[in-house]
């Protein structure tokens, strides 16, 4: 399976990406990533915020790539899951055992290469 797969079966559609865009979504990621961490929600809501961090950082690294999750159900499981295409995520890890691990997994979208679907590497600080 791979990102053109999951287009070919209408997982995701092709989407043109621009530099603001990376840089909204990676101000979210930042901003719930600093909020998560403060000590002042309960751990059910630092829960939700860093996995909002962590989905957002899934869309900045598919819209990278050049596409996007369409907004139906399960859009969020197949945004995560894309991260085993985006970044070599081991999507077989369960989400709880990699959460802790999120802000790493934020710095390799933001240092490793998106695979493009001509299948040359972009960097996604070079948007």
């Amino acid at each position: 399976m791979s990102l053109d797969d999951w287009l070919a079966n209408g997982l995701l559609v092709e989407h043109r990406t621009s530099h603001q865009e990376i840089a909204d979504l990676f101000a979210i990621v930042k901003r719930d990533l600093r909020e998560c961490q403060t000590g002042t929600h309960s751990p059910e809501w630092q829960l939700r915020i860093a996995y909002n961090a962590v989905l957002q950082a899934a869309r900045a690294a598919l819209a990278a790539g050049g596409y996007r999750v369409p907004q139906r159900e399960g859009h969020h499981y197949y945004a995560l899951q894309s991260l085993a295409y985006t970044i070599g995520l081991d999507y077989r890890i369960p989400f709880a055992i990699w959460m802790p691990y999120a802000r790493s997994a934020i710095l390799a979208i933001t240092f490793a290469p998106a695979r493009c679907r001509n299948g040359k590497p972009k960097m996604l600080s070079r948007l």
